[in-house]
């Protein structure tokens, strides 16, 4: 599908030094947000990935598994690990996500399963990987704190992908699959705002990087960015000045629970109950 919008150089060398600034800190979450900003920009704008990798390599400098990997432990090919992505994604799948929320010691055997084997492959970078490298980013993150739904969905939907053409990941995406894209860029705000609310620096940067989407994506029928960018503003705004944020804490519960509520609806519109479609 031919898509007209494409991510200029403004917004990506904001992302670069974003992820720099953030690569090497302690707040390895603010970098995994603005990666996964980059990775679902790409993929929305329907850019190929020679365009991003300047802006993926910022990310790949702050990667510790070079220090933690076992020298011995297997490699593998690139088709072993798509197949090895299939295989366990088709395993979640088959589980349903409620299954998993509703148990976590298997939510988190399954995510681990997944995760383990990506974490040892050396080769694997987001640069030269990217939907390989993001089903990893987000196993891992489903291991590190309690798992969501959103988690899950995120794991499900990069799978997706797998048989896209490596340079191109985002070349056959149907519109509405981008419009879940989309919602993840909102719910993964909100995420980060509430998570740093009382950090002024992250507060700016993610403010920054909202008003560069709305730019970009000024005239999107799915989502008005503008609102969402001024909504960003002025609970970053409360969160730094105000003694009572209350209002804006629920202000963003409510944001968070419509979109996602967006996102649910695809699922159920596209899966209709079963696996989602990754052959193999």
């Amino acid at each position: 599908m031919a898509v007209k919008s494409s991510a200029p150089q403004t917004i990506k060398r904001y992302l670069k030094y974003a992820l720099y600034r953030y690569r090497d800190s302690d707040n390895s979450e603010v970098a995994y947000y603005f990666a996964q900003l980059a990775f679902l920009l790409m993929c929305v704008c329907g850019d190929t990935l020679a365009k991003w990798r300047g802006v993926f390599r910022e990310y790949d400098a702050s990667d510790y598994r070079d220090s933690k990997q076992q020298p011995e432990s297997a490699q593998m090919t690139y088709e072993q690990a798509i197949a090895h992505c299939k295989k366990s994604v088709k395993m979640i799948a088959k589980d349903g996500i409620d299954t998993l929320l509703a148990d976590e010691h298997e939510a988190f055997d399954e995510a681990d399963v997944l995760e383990y084997p990506l974490y040892q492959q050396r080769w694997m970078t987001l640069r030269d990987y990217p939907v390989l490298y993001m089903i990893y980013e987000a196993a891992d993150e489903a291991l590190a704190i309690r798992t969501t739904r959103l988690m899950w969905q995120k794991i499900l939907l990069y799978a997706d992908m797998l048989d896209a053409p490596l340079e191109h990941p985002a070349a056959h995406l149907a519109d509405a699959y981008r419009a879940c894209l989309k919602y993840f860029i909102i719910l993964n705000t909100i995420g980060v705002l509430r998570a740093y609310k009382n950090d002024l620096a992250v507060l700016r940067d993610v403010c920054t990087a909202v008003s560069l989407v709305a730019d970009l994506l000024a005239n999107d029928e799915v989502v008005n960015w503008r609102e969402i960018s001024a909504i960003c503003d002025q609970c970053a705004a409360a969160f730094r000045y105000s003694d009572d944020v209350a209002l804006y804490r629920d202000y963003l519960k409510t944001l968070r629970a419509t979109y996602q509520r967006a996102v649910n609806v695809y699922f159920d519109d596209t899966y209709q109950g079963e696996a989602p479609r990754c052959p193999g």
